[in-house]
């Protein structure tokens, strides 16, 4: 389905109705399942600048819950090959689908301190975020040329630190149009009730620490306060910071 505002492609292709307005299209398969963790979406957000401020376009999807993991890794692949990726991630991440944002806000913080394999990620603040450096890491992470380069890296010297990697299942390739790199064979949400290893995500944080923000704009609830999201955005590299958080909404 088109998304309000652009209900035809030759809206989409037209020239924005001015300065800073924002074009987007929205697909579901079953946008009534959407909540249900059964549903494929597919956002795509072209975001032009601001008063002079680049932002960064987006594409997000959402896949069913059950969905295989070869499926995001093939379509990594295919975005690297064929549009100019900035950087991409995969894997689980937390979605508000309903209710009022502060309660969300509450919801997700605490959820976030159980499952630490699950990502943040805002969209409205990703808009500016993007730009300067990935939000923390997921399962998959896509690299491209040009971004590594801005942060004083290349793909090839990544790839070759993760080679140092190989035996703690991190996995990587790399082509002329980017890097891939996973933490492990799949997805998982780093359960802290169930004791699961965080140690390849701890390695993969590790390895695109020069990548990642030192700091995001603020969120809502109790990751409006920086030292919060700081310790949620440094939770596999100083774990303990994380644990001790105060994640009362005070």
């Amino acid at each position: 389905m088109a998304g309000e505002g652009e209900r035809d492609f030759a809206a989409l292709l037209a020239p924005p109705r001015s300065e800073g307005a924002p074009r987007w299209l929205e697909f579901a398969d079953r946008p009534d399942a959407a909540s249900e963790g059964s549903s494929t979406e597919l956002m795509l957000y072209d975001l032009p600048d601001v008063m002079g401020m680049q932002r960064a376009s987006m594409i997000l999807m959402r896949l069913p819950d059950d969905a295989a993991p070869a499926t995001f890794t093939q379509l990594g692949e295919a975005s690297l090959q064929r549009l100019p990726i900035w950087w991409g991630t995969a894997g689980y991440a937390f979605h508000k689908v309903s209710g009022r944002p502060d309660i969300a806000a509450r919801q997700i913080t605490a959820l976030a301190h159980r499952y630490w394999g699950v990502q943040l990620l805002d969209t409205t603040a990703l808009q500016w975020d993007a730009l300067h450096g990935m939000p923390g890491v997921n399962w998959l992470s896509w690299i491209g040329p040009a971004f590594a380069e801005q942060q004083g890296s290349s793909i090839k010297a990544l790839a070759n630190a993760a080679t140092g990697y190989t035996h703690q299942s991190v996995f990587h390739r790399l082509t002329a149009h980017g890097l891939s790199i996973a933490a492990g064979p799949q997805p998982h949400k780093g359960d802290m009730n169930l004791a699961e290893d965080l140690g390849t995500l701890a390695c993969i944080a590790d390895l695109l620490t020069p990548l990642i923000q030192a700091e995001l704009t603020p969120s809502a609830g109790p990751l409006s306060r920086p030292e919060v999201l700081d310790a949620w955005l440094h939770r596999f590299t100083a774990q303990r910071q994380w644990l001790e958080a105060d994640t009362a909404d005070n």
